[in-house]
């Protein structure tokens, strides 16, 4: 009986490890999907269309304290 009880928790635990896999790996191609779109947006992108979008960031909420020097002194 003790290795009917141990085999049931076994399998018990394998399927549960498996399914956690499956999730991971899941999440991994969601991550995955994720970065390739961003890479794919970067590289259409041109150079002005580029800074204005990382300058619209810096504006964005809670980023305040960063301040930027567009202007360059002559002296």
């Amino acid at each position: 009986m003790r290795d009917t009880k141990m085999g049931t928790a076994f399998e018990q635990y394998n399927a549960t490890l498996q399914h956690e896999i499956t999730v991971m790996e899941g999440i991994q191609r969601d991550l995955m999907e994720v970065v390739s779109e961003t890479i794919d947006q970067l590289r259409s992108m041109d150079g002005m269309t580029f800074l204005l979008n990382e300058l619209l960031w810096l504006e964005g909420e809670g980023r305040s304290d960063i301040q930027l020097s567009l202007v360059k002194n002559k002296g």
